[in-house]
């Protein structure tokens, strides 16, 4: 199955149309899984529409009503329809004449979100479909997810075109799910966050942990979702952009890449590579197809090199070299905020907030346009783990544990 999921990728970060995608995607999954047609269709509010397909012919129906057919099936339930003798059921769309069982995997925008489109797979024989299929197709799906992407990366950029925003960062789907509910706009992952999850320091997880993390938390919410893809797991700019051109195809709808080498003793890499990682970042994100917001990350406030005339320096080259957001985490005057906004309008530019030194609307005036926590919610959950753990194993008492949120509100945030 790795392989086929591995020519998925490869299909999402070409440079194909995204009608020539789908039709590129059917035949792979029609080839890998033995099947006699397959076609992906996008999910509207009135209407279920084919975007590409591959087999004998055709199909009858290239579009029909959402609520029609076991595609429309598949929408209303979000969860897989499979037909083995499609003679016996009465919600079939004749496809071809000569289709005897039928499969619809859908694919969704979170765990319990929308269905945007669908995978429709059919077989010229009666029950061929085996717990094999359903497992190949789920992946499938999952690996899919960014060809119904676009949207969520129209919504990602026109946030950054007006007004000021906050993109938090959880550090796992559960707490994804739970900022999305309270109405954040965006979120925003946090590399520091996600390996305490592990039981590791930042900085200490490897690609493939990151992209898994990446496809887990944009499947579970609709909201776009940001990367926060460290220094692209690479130091040369062509690693780097093969790299990101790997996140590309996760369903994020943006994607941060910064300067800090990890060596205290030579914190930044030099500018002149710093600007072709960014580049390379670049270049890889329009290759792929999808229009996914690149945030240029200068780490000098953070990494022990507090220089604001670098800082800026560094940020204005980045803008220059395509990034679409500009950051510098550990800025926190109001001089320091105002002068990165004021180099490198009209671009926005992102703010980390970690504690109380500053109010949204206090950014929004300085003319920040995101402002984003970092791993301050991770720090924020800890905080209430050690504290109640301490006076537990300290004090041999549980007065933290009556303050926690009840099982009934938690418990229920995450119903259907």
């Amino acid at each position: 199955m790795s392989d086929l999921l591995n020519s998925l990728q490869e299909i999402l970060t070409s440079g194909a149309s995204r009608s020539e995608k789908a039709k590129r995607a059917a035949a792979t999954i029609r080839t890998a899984g033995g099947y006699r047609w397959v076609g992906l269709y996008d999910v509207g509010p009135e209407q279920i529409g084919v975007v590409g397909w591959d087999g004998p012919a055709a199909p009858t129906f290239p579009s029909f009503p959402v609520t029609q057919g076991l595609n429309g099936a598949a929408v209303a339930s979000r969860e897989p329809v499979i037909v083995q003798d499609v003679s016996r059921d009465a919600r079939y769309l004749t496809t071809l004449g000569s289709t005897r069982a039928e499969m619809i995997m859908p694919v969704r925008a979170g765990s319990n979100g929308a269905v945007l489109g669908t995978i429709d797979v059919e077989s010229d024989r009666v029950n061929p479909f085996t717990e094999r299929d359903r497992e190949l197709l789920s992946a499938c799906a999952g690996a899919l997810t960014a060809l119904w992407t676009p949207d969520r990366c129209r919504v990602f950029r026109q946030l950054h075109q007006s007004g000021c925003f906050v993109i938090p960062n959880p550090w796992d789907v559960g707490s994804a799910r739970l900022l999305a509910r309270l109405g954040f706009k965006a979120l925003a992952t946090t590399s520091s966050g996600f390996a305490w999850s592990l039981g590791r320091s930042d900085n200490h997880v490897s690609l493939e942990e990151a992209l898994a993390h990446l496809r887990s938390v944009t499947a579970a919410v609709e909201v776009p979702v940001n990367a926060d893809f460290e220094g692209g797991f690479a130091i040369e700019p062509d690693q780097v952009g093969k790299n990101v051109a790997a996140a590309a195809t996760t369903g994020i709808a943006g994607l941060s890449i910064e300067d800090s080498t990890g060596d205290p003793s030579n914190p930044l890499f030099d500018f002149a590579l710093s600007v072709e990682r960014i580049r390379a970042a670049r270049a890889a994100l329009d290759g792929s197809g999808v229009d996914i917001v690149l945030t240029g990350r200068s780490e000098g406030f953070i990494v022990g090199r507090p220089d604001l005339d670098e800082t800026i320096r560094r940020l204005t080259a980045y803008a220059e070299a395509g990034a679409d957001c500009l950051y510098a985490p550990g800025i926190r005057t109001k001089q320091e905020i105002a002068a990165v906004v004021a180099a490198v309008a009209p671009k926005p530019v992102n703010v980390l907030v970690g504690s109380d030194f500053a109010t949204v609307a206090e950014l929004a005036r300085a003319g920040v346009r995101r402002i984003s926590t970092g791993g301050a919610l991770a720090r924020a959950a800890w905080s209430g783990l050690l504290e109640a753990s301490k006076e537990i194993a300290e004090r041999g008492t549980f007065s933290h544990l009556g303050r926690a949120v009840s099982f009934a509100e938690i418990n229920g945030a995450f119903g259907s």
